[in-house]
């Protein structure tokens, strides 16, 4: 080739390179990656040795290359993995108490704290408490004037408030257990006793038609639900909603329109309920012959494009659903607020060795510790760095200020991957750990379920076929790619099950409410085979949410990978979803 061909050539990539940064995104003042290390290649290579080594008790390798280190900053975690391994090392409670001393404001402060107290002996080291994480600062969280002047109540207001409270705790028990009637009767004696105002006696005698609802007995809940929504309305939605339902099981499309259209109209329904009363509005008016009012009604409910029934409405409506994927900006005057934290710093060299899952919860502690000023810019980092536990957390919080925010912060789409790799689609497991977690590696419930997927130790030993998880070797589960494979491993089996199919909805319903409770909700038989029935027809109103989430983001994150949605084409034409792998 010529010299002047060779000249041309070269010239061509260059224009090229300079239409492509033309065209890009990211902005002239935005930080670029080499700003965003911290860490040396050679001290990035030694950290993952050090952090492999570790992994499987090999200390004497690790200490060798912890001598050779240039850059310190991730000792703290060097030393948590080594101290709280699982099996191949028992710390000592002064290793545990110079550790607190050294290292109190890192993620896992708590763990080594409870592990240093009980194993704390006579004459030790003081142990210092870890450092506090204070609630998230929200924008206009501070007293307006009228709430500074609002007077103390009086003792004989206390009193009342809590017998009120002692009441609905009991109704709520009774709900739990599935006895509407003892509820009922115990809400009339309190109405005798003038204990609750007119709205808080309807809207408690709407979760109660709920109960009869849920029970199969549609007639004493619609019953109950007219009564309700007369002293509730406009303020409650509890009546109207369950007698929606109600009169739609009993074959009344027009009552059950005229309810679940009020229903729409509360004022405390939010964008979930207001969707879902709209569609269930639009299903009542086409059953009563009025097709002149359901495409009125579903264009409400697709008003709110990102809920269950927002979705299943636009898809009736034959309209795509935008979404603003683009990744906020990290500009560097932000980034400049930032990058003298510590925290920052060592989950900017977190993100360095690949430990993700670490640099989410450093950034998130971060967050969680930061005046309103610091958080959209940690908000921008957290998305660059592509740390979806703070970008999803960050995301809800500024969501309540009212910021305006693209959807990738939203359905962050991690770097994550099960032990073994995907055997399940990625956008499933994502939807999954959105709801379950919201992405937090060291999350645990108050039932004791851990980690991304939520997993029960029982559970996990089941799946694992190991006894130790149960007990000893619970902490296991902290670990993202093992607690993604039982996880993954979990619902193969649920949608495997030949009782379910690869339905979608059932195999849902059985990862949070159980297995068992799903059987016997089938049995109960309230939903006529119509599945979107079946999922108002859940007894546990958690489980209902959890449903409902789980196939949104689902259909969410498919749109974000750019796949098709077939299980919303399915709930949208009335027919039960089945899981088809779509990834490669």
């Amino acid at each position: 080739m010529g010299t002047q061909a060779t000249i041309l050539i070269r010239l061509a990539a260059m224009v090229a390179a300079l239409l492509m940064a033309a065209s890009s995104p990211v902005r002239a003042d935005d930080v670029i990656d080499h700003e965003l290390r911290v860490l040396g290649d050679l001290d990035v290579a030694r950290y993952r040795e050090i952090f492999a080594y570790q992994e499987t008790g090999q200390w004497a390798k690790a200490d060798r290359l912890i001598a050779r280190l240039e850059n310190d900053i991730l000792m703290g975690h060097v030393l948590f993995q080594r101290y709280m391994h699982p099996t191949d090392y028992r710390s000592r409670y002064d290793e545990l108490a110079r550790w607190m001393r050294l290292y109190a404001d890192l993620p896992g402060a708590e763990r080594i704290y409870r592990l240093a107290q009980r194993r704390w002996y006579r004459g030790g080291p003081s142990l210092r408490e870890p450092v506090p994480i204070r609630p998230r600062e929200l924008a206009g969280s501070s007293l307006t004037s009228n709430q500074q002047a609002t007077r103390p109540q009086t003792r004989a207001e206390r009193d009342a408030r809590r017998n009120v409270l002692r009441v609905q705790s009991r109704i709520n028990r009774y709900l739990r257990r599935g006895q509407p009637a003892r509820a009922e009767k115990r809400l009339w004696a309190a109405g005798e006793a003038n204990l609750f105002d007119r709205e808080t006696f309807g809207e408690t005698l709407g979760e109660i038609a709920g109960g009869y609802y849920f029970a199969g007995n549609d007639a004493k809940a619609l019953a109950l639900a007219r009564l309700s929504a007369a002293a509730a309305r406009p303020r409650h939605f509890e009546g109207d909603w369950f007698g929606g339902l109600a009169a739609w099981r009993l074959g009344d499309c027009a009552t059950s329109a005229e309810h679940f259209e009020r229903a729409a109209e509360s004022e405390s329904a939010d964008s979930w309920v207001i969707s879902a009363a709209a569609f269930w509005a639009a299903r009542a008016r086409l059953a009563c012959r009025q097709p002149e009012r359901v495409n009125e009604l579903l264009e409400r409910a697709a008003a709110y494009p990102k809920t269950f029934y927002g979705m299943i409405a636009s898809r009736q409506l034959g309209r795509d659903i935008a979404f603003a994927w683009e990744h906020p900006p990290l500009p560097r005057e932000d980034f400049d607020k930032l990058s003298g934290l510590d925290s920052v710093r060592r989950a900017l060299a977190l993100s360095q060795v690949g430990r993700q899952d670490w640099a989410d919860m450093e950034l998130r502690y971060t967050w969680l510790r930061s005046s309103s000023d610091l958080q959209g810019p940690l908000l921008g980092l957290a998305s660059r760095l592509n740390l979806p536990s703070t970008q999803l957390r960050g995301a809800k919080a500024a969501q309540i200020q009212s910021v305006t925010l693209t959807d990738s912060v939203f359905y962050p789409l991690p770097d994550w991957e099960p032990d073994g790799g995907f055997s399940l689609d990625r956008a499933l497991l994502f939807a999954f750990m959105r709801q379950e977690s919201e992405f937090n590696a060291l999350a645990v419930s108050r039932a004791g379920a851990r980690g991304l997927m939520q997993l029960m130790p029982r559970t996990a030993s089941f799946i694992g076929r190991d006894r130790s998880l149960r007990y000893s070797n619970r902490g296991k589960l902290y670990e993202p790619s093992f607690n993604m494979a039982l996880g993954q491993r979990y619902l193969e089996h649920l949608l495997n099950d030949t009782e379910y199919g690869g339905n979608l909805l059932l195999a849902t319903t059985a990862y949070n409410g159980g297995p068992g409770n799903l059987a016997k909700w089938l049995r109960q038989n309230h939903f006529r085979n119509d599945p979107l029935l079946f999922v108002e027809s859940i007894p546990l109103r958690e489980t209902r949410i959890y449903v409902e989430r789980v196939l949104a983001n689902l259909w969410i994150y498919r749109m974000r990978m750019g796949q098709p949605t077939p299980s919303l084409d399915a709930v949208a034409a009335g027919e039960w979803p089945i899981y088809q792998p779509l990834d490669g």
